[in-house]
Order: structure tokens, then sequence, then C-alpha cells
């Protein structure tokens, strides 16, 4: 705020700089920065995968199979019923951060694995299956 309040823009582009940049959209809006480009429920559509989802579908956009997982297990069973290789990637990251093709089971349960120790220390989150 303090460079927008010394250059005085009439707006920001949010949708370039990466994530950082993607992450400042919501803020900047709120404090009544003019965003041009990507609006905040664009930025929502992109990178909520039910949100993006549910647009494919509206638009009759076909897509990759995909399935979202909260464990190691489902996500074997889901590469599995895919077929490797896969594209995985941690929820909610819409510049590439952290995505990786895993060609194998082992390196995918390592893959997993990480992201439940680093969501863990984040989330307190104990790594079990959670079934709705």
């Amino acid at each position: 705020m303090n460079v927008i309040e010394m250059e005085k823009p009439d707006g920001v582009i949010v949708s370039l700089g990466g994530q950082t940049a993607i992450n400042l959209a919501k803020p900047l809006e709120e404090r009544g920065v003019k965003l041009f480009g990507t609006d905040c429920a664009a930025i929502e559509k992109s990178e909520n995968r039910d949100a993006f989802e549910n647009l494919l579908s509206e638009l009759a956009i076909p897509k990759p199979k995909g399935q979202a997982v909260t464990c190691i297990e489902d996500g074997v069973k889901a590469a599995e019923e895919i077929g490797y290789p896969v594209l995985v990637r941690p929820s909610f990251v819409f510049g590439g951060r952290a995505m990786q093709i895993v060609a194998k089971e082992e390196h995918l349960r390592h893959y997993l694995k990480t992201a439940v120790e680093i969501d863990a220390i984040l989330r307190n989150f104990t790594g079990q299956c959670i079934k709705p």
C-alpha cells in the first residue's frame, strides 16, 4: 500500500508476478485498489478445484481425469484409476508451485507423504483419510 499511495496508479495487474501477486489480489481489492485484468472472482474460479471443474462443466469444456484426495492411500488409489504418469499439486496453487509429474507409485507416496507432513505442521492435520 505504501507503493500504491506514493505512485498513485490507476490500478494494478495481479495476474502477473506469480503466487505472491495472486495472493495480494483480495487484500488490494478490499483496500479499494482497482484491479486490471483478472479479478478476485476469476482467481477463485481458477485456484479452487471445485469452482474450476464447475466452470468447465458449465462451458462444456473437456478436462483430463482428476481427483482431489486427503490422504496417501486415496492418492495411490486415484493414481491407479487414472493411470500413471499423474500430475500432482497441493490445493489452491495456481502459479505452479510444488506441482510434479509422478510416474511411479513409490514417487507418489513420497510426494504425498511430504505434502501430508507439511500440512500437519501448518494445519495440525493428522494425515488420516477424511470420509464424508
